[in-house]
């Protein structure tokens, strides 16, 4: 996991991480048993598992879920650039020439 991945507040936060902790520290949460992705779902709130996480960590760890293998899909990111170019133009007539607009519109 490399923190410059990420935007500033999170790549550095996952840094702090990253130093204060060891990778063999952590482990995977299936998203339906995460309870930090509650928030982002709609429907009815699961406060057993905000409260008490998921009933796995109360087991033994060889019995927790395993990651599965996606290859080098979750390591890829995709970025998509957008270029805009704003030429602004000046017009060539000189609008102090004309008395009023619609002078002006008629000339154009």
């Amino acid at each position: 996991m490399d923190p410059k991945n990420f935007k500033a507040f999170v790549m550095f936060r996952v840094g702090e991480i990253l130093e204060s902790t060891n990778l063999n520290q952590w482990n995977w949460v299936p998203s339906k048993l995460n309870p930090a992705d509650l928030a982002t779902k709609i429907g009815p709130s699961n406060d057993a598992l905000w409260l008490n996480g998921p009933t796995f960590l109360k087991c033994d760890s060889n019995t927790w879920p395993i990651r599965p293998d996606l290859g080098d899909a979750d390591k890829e990111e995709v970025r998509n650039i957008v270029l805009v170019i704003d030429k602004t133009t000046s017009l060539a007539i000189n609008v102090e020439y004309f008395s009023n607009w619609k002078r002006l519109y008629i000339a154009l």
